[in-house]
């Protein structure tokens, strides 16, 4: 729990809630203290399971998807150069692997001397 914790909580109070380092939280990080005296509904989780940060995009870069905080092993990250003047120097695919790493670097955008 991220909020410090009192001995009486009334109603719309909120408590956050956090994991440790390298851990991951699924579910809300909130609750909120209802009129009826009980918390909203609580389903939130620390796993330790692998999982890889966000790693960026590249400089006159993007991504296919939004990015997230949290990828589990298997997911994958999809890179793209939106300009024409621009192409990827590597493969455009990262996939989060076991040990909570990236197949690969972020390709980098770099100017394409074609155009």
């Amino acid at each position: 729990m991220l909020s410090p914790p009192r001995p009486k909580y009334h109603r719309g109070d909120v408590l956050l809630f956090g994991c440790l380092p390298n851990h991951m939280l699924t579910g809300g990080d909130f609750v909120v203290c209802q009129a009826n005296g009980k918390w909203t509904e609580f389903i939130t989780k620390c796993t330790c399971d692998p999982f890889c940060r966000y790693p960026g995009v590249p400089a006159h870069g993007a991504s296919t998807s939004p990015p997230k905080d949290y990828y589990l092993v298997g997911e994958k990250i999809v890179f793209y150069c939106p300009s024409p003047e621009y192409k990827l120097n590597a493969e455009n695919v990262l996939t989060c692997i076991e040990a909570g790493k990236w197949s690969r670097k972020v390709p980098m955008c770099v100017l394409d001397r074609r155009n």
